[in-house]
């Protein structure tokens, strides 16, 4: 009998195991985790993206709140705590001290944080994770990754705001965001800024967002996409603005060049590469990019 009791505790002690486990994976590898998932180190200055965070006595949404933080304020990276899944993704909360503040300590989660900020004087473009989506149409299932991008004054005041979906959510192991030279020959903007996402395997897509600054407004522009599947397939696009060599005035040009293997063999007993060029143009009219 006592042999009989320890071997059904012994099994409900691995299946508890077990499915903790399984339930650590799956929140870690949430679509879109990857993008927090790096470590700071004690010192790293984070800055808020979400419009308001409620900084915490304790790693939990139910802790006590010592302080309201408004988008575009910096804090400085203290610990990290535990893991949890907010939002559809996942990211630590972390312990931080509000910088400017005195000492003021206590926790946020980190994925109210940006990925990362382009400074230009006295604005400031921030752009992260803002959610992931289940989306569910025709017995399809797919996650949409949404990103966010602000702008801010050094008061924290928020000047603007727009939201997008990446075209796969498997292009979230790296981002990086970018302040382009001026206006790039394009009327009526003041700066152009360029977000760029990415995965880490063959097939999946580097995307490159790229959005107008009126000094008012964001105004989405045409992006562009690389993407190769080694010795298979390969495709790359480039953007020509009209500041730029080869640019024209009050266009915008994407050029685009793919390689596709081929099933006959090269004499090295290698796949034949078919290469081929094409192009799109753009019109811009101050407001928007309108494709010819």
């Amino acid at each position: 009998m006592k042999i009989t009791l320890h071997i059904r505790q012994l099994c409900l002690l691995l299946t508890c195991l077990f499915t903790l486990q399984t339930l650590s994976a799956q929140d870690y590898d949430a679509p879109g985790s990857n993008l927090y998932a790096t470590e700071n180190k004690a010192g790293d200055t984070l800055t808020i993206l979400a419009d308001t965070t409620f900084l915490r006595d304790q790693p939990a949404a139910s802790g006590k709140i010592l302080q309201q933080l408004p988008n575009g304020t910096q804090v400085v990276f203290v610990k990290e705590a535990h893991r949890q899944r907010m939002k559809g993704f996942s990211a630590n909360w972390i312990r931080v001290r509000v910088a400017g503040d005195s000492n003021q300590e206590g926790f946020i989660w980190k994925g109210l944080t940006t990925l990362g900020c382009c400074n230009n004087g006295n604005t400031r473009f921030l752009y992260g994770l803002d959610r992931v989506v289940n989306v569910k149409k025709d017995d399809v299932e797919r996650w949409d990754c949404m990103v966010r991008l602000k702008v801010v004054n050094n008061e924290n005041k928020k000047l603007a705001d727009v939201s997008w979906p990446l075209k796969s959510s498997e292009a979230t192991s790296f981002s990086s965001g970018k302040l382009l030279t001026g206006s790039m020959g394009l009327e009526g903007l003041t700066h152009i800024v360029r977000i760029y996402f990415s995965g880490e395997a063959c097939g999946i897509p580097d995307d490159y967002f790229y959005f107008g600054w009126t000094g008012a407004e964001l105004l989405p522009l045409p992006g562009k996409m690389h993407i190769a599947d080694a010795g298979v397939y390969y495709h790359s696009e480039t953007l020509l603005f009209p500041s730029e060599s080869g640019g024209k005035p009050g266009h915008i040009i994407k050029l685009i060049e793919e390689e596709e293997a081929l099933d006959e063999m090269d004499k090295d007993g290698e796949p034949k590469m078919k290469k081929t060029s094409s192009g799109e143009q753009y019109k811009w009219d101050g407001r928007k990019a309108v494709k010819l």
